[in-house]
């Protein structure tokens, strides 16, 4: 099918075949490209990872400027190595809220609890920068460059 609707749209069969690929990403995230906020090309990027939420997290990371496209194609070819080895991968929540929005966390052994302990932790970050006037690109990375010191 890509192939003749490539050719019927004078385009290459891989144009039409990553075009399709977006159709595949969770809404937010089509409204997202379709608004230019993120490329098509980190769409494509996108809808190579097989999870939904993780799909909508990391959308939520290129749009806020805390992730580029090569990061997330680094991201991704590293997680389909740790899977090729075995390794286990952290479960994820996502906690859809309507209106585009979400929020995801994702720990080893996911419950109820950990999920409340983690939102918890970062309100509790955030809370504690907001009188100082950072901004949300600012408190993301803070909060990454807090948690590459803790993963040792």
């Amino acid at each position: 099918p890509a192939g003749q609707v490539a050719k019927q749209l004078g385009l290459s069969q891989a144009t039409v075949s990553r075009s399709l690929k977006l159709l595949t990403l969770p809404e937010e995230v089509q409204q997202q490209i379709a608004a230019g906020v993120i490329p098509d090309s980190v769409g494509y990027e996108l809808s190579q990872l097989m999870d939904a939420g993780e799909q909508v997290l990391m959308a939520e990371q290129i749009a806020s400027g805390t992730m580029t496209r090569d990061q997330l194609q680094a991201k991704r070819k590293t997680k389909q190595t740790d899977n090729a080895s075995g390794l286990p991968s952290p479960s994820r929540a996502v906690a859809r809220l309507g209106a585009g929005r979400s929020v995801s966390v994702t720990g080893n052994n996911l419950t109820l609890d950990a999920f409340i302990a983690q939102l918890e932790e970062v309100l509790r970050q955030a809370r504690k920068v907001r009188p100082k006037g950072v901004e949300l690109k600012t408190f993301l990375q803070l909060l990454a460059d807090g948690a590459k010191g803790t993963q040792a």
